[in-house]
């Protein structure tokens, strides 16, 4: 008679592995430049479609390759926490983490004026106040090239 109790284990241990796959096929495309392939001045222009096709698919392998490989090595180079450290980490470090990193890109944003600070607009005050210039004898907003956008 068959045995059939480690099934369960062998989706669970292949599912994690196609997840560190698609993972790292993304994480290739979104910040890797995806197919294309580095140095190709190197090579050149090339006039032939397939060997293109195959240099950029080799190109999207290797680069998916380095990452997995990274991703592996790191997790088992770190020993396995427990889901309430994993959680006590998460609430203790990463969300004031989050917030200053969030709190310092706004204060960059304003800092070097890469986004507009006259958001009066956006309230019901500063919408009444913008709209009625006589009431309150308030100038119109005159608009200033950003040094930024050039906008």
């Amino acid at each position: 008679m068959t045995e059939h109790s480690s099934v369960v284990f062998v989706f669970f241990f292949l599912a994690e592995y196609a997840s560190i796959i698609l993972i790292s096929i993304l994480v290739s495309i979104l910040f890797l430049g995806g197919y294309l392939y580095p140095f190709a001045w190197v090579i050149g222009q090339l006039n032939n479609p397939i060997l293109e096709g195959v240099f950029f698919g080799v190109s999207l392998g290797l680069k998916t390759c380095l990452i997995v490989f990274m991703f592996i090595w790191v997790r088992a180079s770190f020993p396995r926490i427990r889901y309430d450290q994993l959680m006590a980490f998460c609430w203790t470090v990463l969300l004031p983490v989050i917030f200053a990193v969030m709190f310092l890109v706004l204060t960059l944003l304003i800092s070097f004026d890469a986004i507009p600070t006259n958001i009066s607009g956006l309230f019901i005050p500063g919408l009444i106040a913008y709209n009625s210039n006589k009431v309150y004898k308030s100038k119109p907003y005159k608009l200033e090239p950003n040094y930024v956008t050039g906008f």
